[in-house]
């Protein structure tokens, strides 16, 4: 499996905006005290990795799903805050 990464610098209000959005959604408390701790360290960028595996959440959703009938996804998306701009990862 391929897994891409992508660098945002966290430069503009209309970036603060989509990282909220990316995190779940913008009216949650947990995203704003997420967003608001960001901002108070002086986060200048992010790296988004997806799809995202975690071998301990593979393996709670094997144990978990594969008792009910509910379809869920297997990935997950990682985010990495960092107060330096880079563009190499």
């Amino acid at each position: 499996m391929k897994i891409a990464h992508t660098v945002t610098p966290l430069d503009s209000p209309h970036a603060w905006t989509r990282l909220a959005r990316l995190l779940g959604n913008p009216k949650l408390d947990v995203v704003q005290n997420t967003i608001r701790h960001l901002r108070v360290i002086d986060a200048q960028s992010y790296v988004l990795e997806d799809p995202y595996i975690d071998r301990d959440y593979s393996a709670d959703y094997a144990q978990f799903y594969a008792r009910t009938s509910v379809r869920m996804s297997a990935t997950a998306s990682a985010s990495i805050f960092s107060r330096r701009t880079s563009r190499h990862c």
